[in-house]
């Protein structure tokens, strides 16, 4: 794997990881009827918006370096994994009337 690749990789990754506990933590107390806890969203707004720093970055970086040469295409999964993070994350109020 090139450097830049390596790089924008493990971005993604950090990214991901800083989202995808919340978002899995909520979603399954949505669905179980328990309601969302306040305080993971009190700790996920912060590290969500640290992901979405990163995520910014990484592209840019990409971009920067060349798409290809970082092998992006690649790294779509990791992205589209954060995309679904968030969009948890988000859908979690919408999602808590449909649980009760």
């Amino acid at each position: 794997m090139p450097h830049h690749s390596r790089i924008v990789s493990l971005m993604l990754q950090v990214a991901v990881w800083l989202v995808l506990p919340f978002a899995a933590l909520q979603l399954g107390l949505v669905l179980t009827g328990a309601g969302a806890a306040p305080f993971i969203s009190a700790l996920a707004i912060p590290t969500g918006v640290l992901s979405l720093v990163l995520i910014q970055v990484s592209l840019v970086y990409a971009a920067a370096k060349g798409w290809h040469a970082c092998g992006m295409p690649a790294h779509y999964r990791w992205l589209g994994l954060w995309l679904g993070c968030v969009l948890v994350l988000c859908a979690v109020p919408w999602l808590m009337p449909l649980s009760q």
